[in-house]
């Protein structure tokens, strides 16, 4: 197998990609229990190589799918999405109310330096490439946050840091 950097990445990629990224950074198993090979949409069918995923993403919230109970997960995924699906799943905050779902999504994405420059529009395909450098970013960012922490603390006498990033994770009315 080779990585194919300009093949489009689907919608059940990308979920695989962040939830696995993120396992890195929060310390959680990279396999996901049995619990989630489920029917957990109309068009996910039980074990299928990103079954596990889909629905562990639906469970804690990360995804809600369509309307009409179905994830299209060969459907290829837009620069908008990938980046719900990466703050959700990175637990960065961005603002949900705010509409179109995704405006918020991209000025944080853009203000964080998230974009990858060959990202030109937010409904625009990803590829691998640009998945790759996405979540590359993200991890640096994450990683700095957690290397920063301590550091802080002690500059500011031991306040701790203000806590920055909770924001409000629930469900958008977007469909994912």
């Amino acid at each position: 197998g080779t990585f194919k950097p300009f093949a489009v990445v689907n919608r059940a990629e990308m979920l695989k990609i962040a939830i696995e990224a993120s396992s890195k950074i929060f310390n959680k198993p990279q396999e996901l229990p049995e619990v989630y090979n489920k029917k957990c949409f109309k068009d996910v069918e039980i074990d299928q190589w990103y079954t596990k995923h889909i629905c562990y993403a639906k469970s804690q919230g990360i995804i809600k799918g369509y309307s009409d109970d179905t994830f299209h997960p060969a459907q290829k995924v837009t620069f908008a999405e990938a980046l719900k699906v990466s703050f959700k799943t990175f637990n960065l905050p961005y603002n949900e109310k705010q509409s179109p779902w995704y405006k918020s999504l991209i000025k944080s994405s853009d203000e964080l330096q998230f974009t990858p420059p060959t990202v030109e529009i937010y409904y625009q395909n990803l590829k691998r490439n640009e998945v790759a450098e996405l979540i590359s970013r993200i991890i640096k960012h994450q990683e700095s946050k957690i290397e920063r922490e301590p550091d802080e603390d002690k500059e500011t006498g031991g306040g701790g840091s203000s806590g920055g990033g909770s924001g409000d994770n629930g469900s958008g009315s977007d469909d994912d």
